[in-house]
């Protein structure tokens, strides 16, 4: 069963989303680049925060959280979170 028609949705975004992704490419800016800049500035104004931070998969995000909690609980302090 197909809930979403990803190649419909891509056909109409076409132009903006090619001119987007030959823009990364051409920049080689694939981590932390201008636009994963942009990305999280509109993602924070969207949800109403001051900050975001994106990941690259669920991992990362399950990572990030448990580190936020170990440093807001006192367990490490900022910057000294054991490797993930």
């Amino acid at each position: 069963m197909q809930f979403r028609d990803l190649q419909k949705q891509y056909e109409v975004l076409k132009p903006e989303m090619d001119a987007a992704m030959i823009a990364v490419a051409s920049g080689a800016h694939f981590i932390s680049g201008e636009q994963v800049k942009t990305l999280e500035e509109r993602l924070a104004a969207y949800v109403g925060r001051k900050h975001c931070i994106t990941c690259g998969n669920g991992t990362d995000v399950a990572v990030c959280n448990c580190m936020h909690r170990a440093v807001a609980a006192g367990v490490f302090g900022a910057g000294s979170c054991p490797p993930s």
